[in-house]
């Protein structure tokens, strides 16, 4: 691998670094939350409950693997993929409550219309 490629890769892998952890980045395909319709804002309710069910599976394998890791790969892990799991959780569940408070908003807005 040259070494202008693994730059390359690597300044890829760190702005996926950035993009996974940053709350306020969508994922693909979704539209502003505060122009969703209220079956865009429970689609995507529930996109994102589902999300934050797999990484908090995610995560907890890998909690409780750690004990049965070799002392390099228990820190290793702990530094690394531990951090950035939760990084990951904590921005879907913050997606995730934009998205319930939307579908909130507009199912208390559609009930008071009807």
């Amino acid at each position: 691998m040259a070494a202008d490629e693994g730059k390359r890769i690597g300044s890829e892998s760190f702005e996926v670094l950035l993009r996974s952890v940053d709350r306020d980045v969508p994922l693909n395909g979704e539209n502003p939350v505060g122009e969703s319709s209220l079956d865009e804002a429970r689609l995507w309710r529930r996109i994102y409950r589902e999300v934050v069910e797999l990484e908090e599976s995610v995560l907890n394998t890998i909690v409780e693997h750690l004990p049965l890791m070799s002392r390099e790969a228990r820190t290793e892990a702990e530094t690394t993929n531990v951090p950035l799991i939760r990084g990951q959780l904590d921005r879907f569940r913050h997606r995730l409550h934009l998205w319930e408070a939307r579908a909130s908003q507009l199912e208390n807005e559609f009930s008071q219309s009807g």
